[in-house]
Parts: structure tokens; C-alpha cells; sequence
């Protein structure tokens, strides 16, 4: 997972979801620069990262391996440092983006569907069904210039990867092969 902070975009954050650590990559030269480890619940994988630009505070989304349960948690971008927030309530949320107002997003792959979610709580609010049966790796970000969440998804259905994007309602507006 990936996301730059709410200033720069010389540099991107990303978490290694195989050694739990947070890097700062630098985008023109590529190297990247190791913050430390990031511990998350026991039996479970980073799966989204995001920078909230109203406050810039990272905020990372992990799920148990089983994927029965997701976790949110706030993470320093200077030590690696997580805080736990609590449980989604979500079985397998693969992602989460937060918009221009500061609402986070995130959706599940097991039932497919979409949540809006109370940063301060993790508690989540479902708002609709994403229309297509997702699997793997997902990604998610909003747009600022166009004020649209954007989602790289791969669609079982349809078995290749799609470019779609989405109202903040998350209904789907367009789908891309």
C-alpha cells in the first residue's frame, strides 16, 4: 500500500506488507528510505494506506489472514509508531481512501460491499453494493482535481483488472478494462 502525504508529492509512503515496514520513497530517484517496523494484530497483513490531506494523518487498514475481521489504525509518518483505532466490523477491507471533506471509504472483497468509516470510532456505516465481485489485491484514492475516488480493482467476473471510479456514494460511474 502506498499513499503520499498531504503536502508532497516528491516523496510516497509505502508499507511492505511481508516485513510490516513503512519506507519513504523518494519519486525522482526511486530510492527509498527505511522508517521502521509497523506493528499491526497478530494474524493479520497491511491492506491500505492513506493520508487524510485535511488533517495529514496516516491512517492503515490491516485484515486478519482468514479474513474474518479488519482493523484501522493511525500510523506516524516520522517513527513507524501504529496506534490501533479499533475494528471496521468489515470481514476483508482491502482498501480505504479518504476525500476532500475528510470522510473515509473502504470495501470489503468477501461481501462486496462499501463502507463509509468514522475515522475517530473505525466504526463503519454500510452504504452499497460495488458492483462487481472483487478479489485480490485492490487499490483506492481520491482524486482532488476531480474530486472522484478512483479504484483499481481486479473483478472475478470478468477475471482482469479495472480501472473504475466512483461517486463518494460509491455508485459505479464507469468501468475500464
Amino acid at each position: 500500500a502506498g499513499t503520499f502525504d498531504a503536502y508532497n508529492t516528491d516523496f510516497m509512503y509505502i508499507i511492505d506488507n511481508t516485513k510490516n515496514h513503512l519506507n519513504k520513497t523518494d519519486m525522482s530517484s526511486g530510492l527509498y528510505t527505511d522508517i521502521s517496523k509497523c506493528h499491526l494484530l497478530t494474524n493479520h497483513i497491511w491492506t491500505g494506506l492513506e493520508i487524510d490531506r485535511t488533517s495529514n494523518v496516516m491512517y492503515a487498514v490491516s485484515a486478519r489472514y482468514n479474513m474474518i475481521e479488519s482493523q484501522l489504525y493511525t500510523i506516524d509518518m516520522n517513527t513507524g509508531a501504529t496506534t490501533e483505532i479499533g475494528s471496521l466490523g468489515i470481514n476483508a477491507c482491502i482498501d480505504i481512501a479518504i476525500d476532500g471533506s475528510g470522510q473515509m471509504y473502504g470495501y470489503d472483497i468477501l461481501n462486496d460491499l462499501a463502507y463509509k468509516i468514522d475515522k475517530a470510532t473505525a466504526a463503519s456505516t454500510p452504504i452499497g453494493y460495488i458492483g462487481f465481485d472483487a478479489n485480490f489485491s485492490q487499490d483506492m484514492s481520491w482524486d482532488p482535481v476531480t474530486d472522484n475516488i478512483y479504484l483499481a480493482a481486479y473483478n472475478n467476473w470478468t477475471e482482469c483488472g479495472e480501472l473504475r471510479i466512483f461517486e463518494k456514494s460509491f455508485r459505479i460511474l464507469f468501468r475500464r478494462r
